[in-house]
């Protein structure tokens, strides 16, 4: 599995397996986008789900998907004794995360927000643009290292270092009212 969405937000008790939630999404045809697991009273893991790879053209993700893929985790869930641990399966939504190099890939043409660890192409921490695509070494290759990003910034070119980037999604076209990367 490539990089994924963590956050822990102060989980210390007993590690979720991860890479076995990750695996089981996969097989039921979809990719976890970001997983976030929260301690406390209540602990709970939120997944955002996509349709995997090429079926990812077949629309956003429905209620159905997710009550299937919730009745899927809840089992791997049971057996890794993880019993105790709300569940919550939802879509990436209009303005989804971009997490991976395959997600840059993916939305090649699409309008992108992305925030930096500092400062990004000489300009700010926070950009806005185009998604040109994803060069360097390696640039069809899962790993992402030596990756860059590049955004048509209104006409001029930029390019970004994929670990340079702290956080990145679509942006929603309200006007058209028209989802990235989806047709019609």
């Amino acid at each position: 599995m490539q990089r994924l969405g963590l956050k822990t937000n102060g989980y210390r008790r007993g590690a979720v397996d991860k890479e076995r939630i990750g695996e089981a999404v996969e097989r039921m045809g979809y990719e976890v986008v970001t997983m976030d697991i929260s301690a406390g009273k209540r602990r709970a893991m939120r997944l955002r789900v996509d349709h995997a790879g090429l079926d990812a053209q077949r629309g956003p993700v429905t209620v159905d998907d997710c009550a299937e893929i919730s009745r899927g985790l809840r089992q791997v869930l049971d057996e890794i004794g993880e019993t105790d641990c709300a569940l919550e399966v939802s879509s990436p939504g209009v303005e989804r995360p971009l997490v991976t190099a395959d997600h840059y890939r993916r939305f090649a043409g699409e309008r992108v927000r992305i925030r930096g660890f500092g400062q990004l192409a000489d300009r700010s921490r926070v950009l806005e643009g185009v998604l040109v695509g994803v060069s360097g070494p390696g640039a069809n290759a899962p790993d992402d290292r030596d990756l860059k990003i590049e955004m048509d910034l209104d006409g001029e070119r930029v390019t970004v270092p994929f670990g340079a980037v702290a956080a990145g999604r679509l942006v929603w076209d309200w006007s058209a009212r028209r989802a990235p990367g989806r047709q019609g």
